[in-house]
């Protein structure tokens, strides 16, 4: 049989539909195949280590915001946002969404007052944390005056505030463990607007877990 190459023939035309289906289904199965080994392998967690309030050097697998230092950029409406190193705080600029910068603040224990006697101290470092507290013993919150914090807790009166305990120098009272259990902080942070002038809306969330036993 003589082939004639330059003639559509009725072989040829069965090829072509062949050479085609076999050219989508290996494409088609290549992408399946990828898009499994996208799902089976997830991102690989971000370690970062830090010092909690009291402290107490702890480490985590989770993606955690910046520790920054003096005269570094921090907070700002963005995801994970800068937060100061232990001794600053974050004074925010005319606009809040943008951040700040670190400066030096009473964060650091050697420079808190002495009323604090070495209890536990709640920071914003403290964010997603869990800590633990003896029945009675009492802790400070100390979130900086940069925002207007508004503190609660979940169940409301198994943590309490200690009357007449003190609200400046960027302390949000002191509060003492009255029953045993698990507690929930929340503190919601938001900008602290002056009359007639324009102010960015946003809620900076701090939550931290209390085992009370």
């Amino acid at each position: 049989m003589t082939i004639e190459w330059n003639k559509v023939t009725w072989y040829s035309k069965v090829l072509s539909v062949i050479v085609f289906l076999a050219t989508f289904g290996i494409a088609f199965w290549l992408g399946v195949q990828w898009g499994q080994a996208q799902i089976a392998a997830p991102p690989a967690p971000v370690a970062r280590s830090g010092v909690k309030s009291g402290g107490t050097a702890s480490s985590s697998t989770e993606t955690s915001p910046l520790v920054a230092g003096a005269g570094a950029h921090c907070g700002g409406f963005i995801k994970n946002a800068p937060v100061c190193a232990a001794g600053f705080h974050c004074q925010l600029s005319n606009i809040p969404d943008a951040g700040g910068v670190c400066v030096s603040g009473v964060t650091a224990s050697s420079s808190l007052p002495s009323w604090t006697n070495g209890m536990t101290i709640i920071t914003e470092r403290d964010q997603g944390s869990t800590i633990l507290l003896s029945e009675k013993e009492r802790f400070a919150i100390m979130l900086g005056d940069s925002l207007d914090w508004t503190i609660s807790f979940n169940p409301a009166n198994d943590i309490v505030r200690v009357p007449s305990s003190i609200n400046t120098g960027g302390f949000q009272g002191v509060y003492e463990a009255d029953h045993p259990g698990t507690v929930t902080l929340e503190a919601e942070g938001r900008p602290i607007c002056k009359t007639g002038e324009m102010c960015a809306q946003f809620i900076r969330l701090v939550k931290v877990t209390f085992v009370v036993s």
